[in-house]
């Protein structure tokens, strides 16, 4: 059912199908950044998706249950859901909102760790082993000598 509803959505999102807002063969739906993915791109908003009983997001993820799918699947072929363009007010709304702007990525788990070979066990990155010297220092005598 999840499938189905996948290539439902992906129909009405691309231009497959007549009264079309993306007019784009290869659009692609993103669950994780809608906004930045669908909306910025396409100019498309999705009208009355059922938040109160289907959370909005991957299908997968959001829910199991056959029944609830089956509806939403449902909302989508009779056009209860659909796509829509954004308006200016929207879009000048979703801007100052922050919903376009990229995800903030956490820090490195050593950012102020100076990273790379250092011998000082104080300074050096975790991750790197220290170096230990195989050889001896020095060549004995005679070990030219064949």
């Amino acid at each position: 059912m999840q499938e189905k509803i996948r290539r439902m959505i992906r129909k009405r999102l691309n231009a497959q199908c007549p009264g079309l807002i993306t007019k784009d063969e290869k659009a692609v739906m993103h669950w994780t950044s809608f906004h930045r993915g669908v909306t910025l791109k396409y100019g498309v908003l999705i009208e009355d998706w059922p938040l109160d009983i289907v959370p909005f997001g991957d299908l997968s993820k959001t829910t199991s249950s056959l029944v609830l799918l089956e509806m939403l699947w449902l909302r989508w072929k009779i056009g209860k859901t659909y796509f829509r363009e954004a308006t200016l007010e929207e879009m000048a709304a979703l801007w100052a909102s922050g919903a376009f702007a990229k995800p903030v990525r956490p820090r490195r788990s050593d950012y102020c760790v100076v990273r790379g070979q250092h011998r000082d066990p104080e300074t050096r990155s975790k991750r790197v082993k220290p170096k230990t010297i195989k050889c001896p220092p020095t060549v004995p005598e005679g070990a030219d000598d064949d």
